[in-house]
């Protein structure tokens, strides 16, 4: 009479539990009956990495920590295992060691269930109750191998943030600016300064205050002493006129053949006039 009321009390509590919230009454009594129940203090080791190991627990209150020692020194916080869970599947569905150490983290209860009891007792007596655990196990594993696949995908391909590329860079003669600068390029007018008309450049620029503008002229005075050469207008273009016989070509220049006002122009370079 006495466990009575402690086994409908173990029920309720497995009820809370999400992955046997669905079994009823009688599949939940079946369970009962083959766990083992554990109540743990801050700091209980309920499994210890590396050991040998054939259980799984259900937490049924309280909070739990796993941990992975590794072999280059220091730990893996896997993280907490909150009530509800399920902790030690993988030592109970394949017979190897325990691959963490599973602490708990506050005064809490688990519930656990042996590899015989589950194979054995628990597909005989609750079949519903086995297919439903076998199946939440199956899950568990099935998406903690999802994660463990991204995360060796990442380390192959070397996946990460995703960093825009570098826009192209224009080259110049002009320095470089700083990063948060925009580059600049030279300007034949630059802008004026703020409130100051902007100068257009000009190739007759104003001559300096009191002196006349000089207009550029396409036959400059020469120089003192020299005569001005007219420009000559070339011939149009066409065939050359056919040259008489005898002929000897067009005359030469005027200035070839006064030797006389050539001298003279040379004496007056010279002084001697």
């Amino acid at each position: 009479m006495s466990l009575a009321p402690e086994r409908f009390e173990r029920m309720a509590r497995l009820r809370r539990v999400p992955m046997l919230a669905s079994l009823t009454d009688a599949d939940l009594a079946g369970l009962v009956a083959c766990l083992r129940w554990r109540d743990l203090r801050t700091g209980d080791v309920l499994y210890r990495q590396g050991e040998a190991g054939d259980t799984m627990a259900f937490v049924v209150s309280g909070a739990l920590n796993a941990r992975i020692h590794l072999k280059r020194g220091g730990e893996y916080e896997i993280g907490p295992v909150a009530a509800g869970s399920l902790v030690g599947e993988m030592a109970c569905i394949d017979p190897a060691t325990r691959s963490a150490t599973v602490v708990a983290l506050e005064p809490s209860t688990v519930a656990e269930i042996g590899r015989d009891a589950l194979t054995n007792g628990l597909r005989a007596g609750s079949p519903a109750a086995y297919s439903t655990i076998v199946r939440g196990v199956a899950r568990i594993v099935a998406e903690r191998l999802r994660v463990l696949d991204e995360r060796i995908d990442a380390e192959i391909h070397d996946t990460g943030p995703s960093v825009p590329a570098p826009a192209p860079v224009r080259v110049s003669t002009n320095p470089s600016s700083p990063s948060s600068l925009p580059r600049t390029f030279p300007s034949t007018n630059p802008s004026p300064p703020f409130g100051m008309p902007r100068v257009r450049p000009s190739s007759n620029p104003s001559p300096p205050a009191g002196m006349p503008r000089v207009q550029p002229s396409t036959n400059p005075t020469p120089p003192a002493g020299m005569p001005r050469v007219r420009p000559s207008t070339p011939p149009p273009p066409g065939p050359l006129p056919p040259v008489r016989p005898g002929s000897h070509g067009p005359p030469p220049p005027i200035i070839a053949t006064d030797r006389a006002g050539f001298r003279g122009l040379v004496d007056k370079l010279l002084g001697k006039s």
